[in-house]
């Protein structure tokens, strides 16, 4: 932190480092703290003198801190310490200190470790340039930079860039359609702030207040990064009409809270802009301005998708997350049914011979899977012709079903930690009419239970 020149602010610089460390003591943090006319310089004594001297552990010149024109020490309870130092008091503090204080690469401390050299002062002593031939250039400038003999390049947080417009309206308004105009000039304003970073908005939250000092939020969560003004309005329309009604509003802002870099787009070729292609009808571009109108209008927990889970069991293998504002789908034509990741399965039919020994490890192709899974499975009453033998017959809503064929079974068994273990054989079914079925076995109750339906 760059200190310089407001010292004076606080009772001189000491009464800033004794601020400092009282501010951290409420929060109960430790802290050692140092003002000293480099970075190098402060970061070396706030770690191996101030810190030293807090825990009373070795590594820096006793003598010159209890000397009359020593540095000043600042302590704020038993663990925090401060020091203030000047440059010359710098100078006599790091003869004793341990090479660590430099700021070295690993490689370097121990190379000068293995030369015999542990302490600033004798690495000052050698000659600079066989220091920077023979061991490495980066410790004799790292010790110019401790003694201010090099100017140091500091890589310094900046602050986030906040994307926010405001507008404080000389008349209440009390018209949708006049506060949507006021948001679009507001929207135009955020655009054009965010096009020279090429960042587009996920989400941002309207807020208004109205002349009786009532406030008022419209968050909203887009699909995809954009800067679409159009869109962008759309959907905050959306959201007005299906919120509270606002009058009198007097001031209005919006303030992008979630952004992220813009996708880039394929222009259109020289030729082309009369045909039949057109960028902004692209199908993500569509789908992305569906869910986010859907969002608005259903609310973000009513627009969901599928998320795959680490389970075995069908029932339990994806649950449902919103949609917007997480990012994009890839579109792999994946069926809804879940893969399972249980023991060895064998495939067979019943009316002709398949290979037994496939595994599920291998990638389950989506017709083995149903179209409709149920949440919960049912008890299915079914005949069999014998222990351990798939099903003949079934009774499902009323009716009796015919097997024609089967496939199974495939065996799933969910894990021990997961709570009590459940071991199914599963069956795929082809009844008589042309229906599928996707039933098992619970082992080793023997109750089948239907699953879902192709």
């Amino acid at each position: 932190m760059n200190v310089t020149n407001i010292g004076a602010l606080f009772g001189g610089e000491s009464g800033l480092v004794r601020q400092i460390l009282g501010l951290l003591r409420k929060r109960r943090i430790a802290a050692y703290v140092a003002i000293a006319p480099t970075a190098g310089s402060a970061w070396a004594l706030s770690r191996y003198v101030a810190g030293c001297h807090s825990t009373g552990a070795p590594g820096y010149s006793r003598q010159a801190l209890e000397s009359h024109h020593g540095p000043t020490l600042i302590r704020v309870g038993k663990e925090s310490c401060g020091i203030v130092a000047s440059h010359a008091q710098v100078c006599e503090l790091v003869q004793s200190l341990p090479i660590a204080s430099l700021r070295l690469t690993p490689e370097t401390q121990d190379l000068l470790v293995r030369l015999g050299v542990r302490q600033v002062g004798e690495v000052l002593e050698l000659p600079r340039e066989e220091l920077a031939q023979r061991i490495s250039p980066e410790l004799v400038i790292r010790a110019e930079e401790l003694l201010g003999n090099r100017a140091e390049q500091a890589d310094w947080l900046k602050p986030a860039t906040v994307f926010r417009a405001d507008r404080i309206l000389a008349n209440p308004l009390n018209h949708q359609q006049h506060l949507l105009r006021v948001l679009m000039e507001l929207l135009e304003q955020v655009v054009i702030s965010m096009v020279p970073q090429n960042r587009g908005i996920l989400s941002l939250v309207c807020h208004m207040e109205n002349a009786q000092g009532e406030e008022y939020q419209l968050p909203v969560g887009l699909f995809r990064p954009t800067l679409d003004i159009d869109h962008l309005a759309s959907v905050l329309q959306l959201q007005l009409s299906t919120g509270h009604a606002v009058c009198e509003v007097i001031e209005v802002s919006l303030e992008v809270t979630r952004h992220a870099l813009l996708e880039q787009k394929q222009m259109v070729l020289p030729g082309m802009e009369d045909g039949d292609y057109k960028p902004s009808e692209h199908p993500r571009e569509l789908l992305s301005r569906m869910v986010d109108r859907l969002s608005s209008r259903l609310g973000s927990d009513r627009v969901l998708k599928a998320r795959r889970r680490a389970r075995a069991a069908p029932e339990a293998a994806f649950d449902l997350i919103p949609l917007a504002p997480h990012q994009v789908p890839e579109f792999k034509g994946k069926g809804r049914g879940a893969k399972n990741s249980g023991a060895n399965s064998g495939n067979r039919t019943g009316t002709s011979s398949r290979n037994s020994n496939s595994s599920l490890a291998q990638t389950l192709h989506a017709s083995v899977r149903p179209l409709w899974l149920w949440s919960e499975p049912t008890p299915l009453n079914v005949e069999v012709s014998g222990p351990g033998k798939p099903p003949i017959r079934f009774y499902y809503q009323g009716n009796w079903y015919e097997v024609a064929r089967y496939w199974g079974p495939e065996r799933i068994e969910t894990g021990w930690w997961y709570g009590r273990v459940d071991r199914r054989e599963y069956y795929r079914l082809e009844t008589t009419r042309g229906g599928r079925f996707w039933v098992y076995r619970q082992i080793p109750r023997q109750q089948w239970m239907l699953q879902g339906v192709f």
